[in-house]
């Protein structure tokens, strides 16, 4: 989707550009209802929640916890990959339909697009790229360490936060205190190998779709702790649509370079969490259920036969046949004397 300029090149050669988003239908469907029905120029207030049009569930945001694309200062750089985006033959979707079928239904109305997928233990991991704050990942330490339940904690790379956070974890006897039943990992994790171990009861994640769709292809309930971007359709969808999550409370958005302003998170709140998420009760259990079934659902639909499979062939097919299409264009154009393709 970001090399706007292979559509120039796709363009002069004559083949299909198709584009690959990293989100999930239902939060492309949200954003192309709201860009199509123009609600946003209704809404003053960052804090007022509104129904996004268009859809038959009733699901609300804030105007703040949109992704970060409507800012102005991003307009420059975003209109090129919008033009081209708008331009491309279709879209391959990282999802599977078993899984949104509503919403995958509703988005190919819109765009062609073909959609291809890929119980003690939490897993807490808030990506690669993250925006949270030291005092934050503290509380979300000591929240993990408040619930006695054996957990696996992923801190991203060396930057400033994650030494803090080392050295906090080191100084405040909280490596001490956890040891036997925590297990700190800094840097890259194999998350896919991880969430896919029997042990894993849970996935704290920031709801970023990657991470989301493995957790939900391992067959995990997740806890949500969005961030910023399509992170907070991802938890909607997750909690509200699916109901195979248990949601952190997190309302307001923490944008790059403005961290400060960001949500406040405690101790108290993930312990709780995850107590909700791994409960005994019939909630609880009909949580993990229907992660299970949904973890079943993906595998079979990258089976011979199965959605993604399906969907895979009919994408070759297409590109096949537009290809010849656009061969056949080209060649009655060079018989007239002309190219008719904009160098580049």
């Amino acid at each position: 989707m970001c090399l706007h300029y292979t559509h120039k090149i796709a363009t002069k050669f004559q083949v299909p550009r198709i584009s690959f988003h990293g989100f999930c239908c239902f939060s492309l469907l949200c954003d192309h209802n709201l860009k199509s029905s123009n609600i946003l120029e209704t809404i003053t207030s960052d804090s007022e929640y509104f129904r996004v049009p268009g859809l038959t569930e009733k699901v609300e945001f804030t105007k703040a916890q949109l992704p970060l694309i409507r800012d102005e200062s991003w307009k420059a750089i975003l209109e090129p990959l919008t033009e081209a985006d708008k331009a491309s033959y279709g879209v391959i979707i990282n999802t599977f339909e078993e899984l949104e079928s509503a919403y995958v239904r509703e988005y190919k109305k819109i765009r062609k697009s073909w959609c291809i997928e890929p119980n003690s233990v939490i897993y807490a991991c808030l990506g690669s790229i993250s925006t949270i704050k030291f005092p934050e990942l503290t509380e979300l330490g000591l929240g993990l360490e408040a619930s006695n339940k054996p957990f696996i904690w992923v801190l991203r790379g060396k930057n400033a936060t994650s030494n803090q956070v080392e050295k906090w974890i080191k100084e405040d006897g909280f490596e001490e205190r956890t040891k036997g039943r925590g297990l700190i990992i800094v840097g890259w994790a194999p998350q896919v190998l991880i969430l896919s171990h029997s042990a894993i009861g849970g996935f704290l994640t920031h709801c970023g779709w990657n991470s989301t769709i493995e957790g939900i292809s391992a067959g995990v309930p997740l806890i949500t702790l969005p961030l910023l971007g399509d992170q907070f359709f991802n938890q909607k969808l997750v909690v509200q649509i699916l109901k195979i999550g248990v949601n952190l409370g997190i309302e307001k958005p923490t944008m790059f370079g403005d961290e400060e302003s960001g949500f406040i998170l405690k101790k108290v709140e993930v312990k709780n969490a995850i107590y909700q998420l791994i409960d005994e009760g019939n909630e609880g259990i009909e949580r993990r259920k229907r992660a299970k079934v949904f973890g079943e659902k993906a595998k079979k639909a990258i089976e011979v036969g199965g959605s993604s499979y399906l969907n895979i062939t009919l994408l070759i097919e297409d590109i096949i046949q537009q290809s010849s299409n656009m061969c056949l264009d080209l060649t009655s154009v060079s018989h007239d004397g002309e190219t008719g393709i904009e160098e580049i």
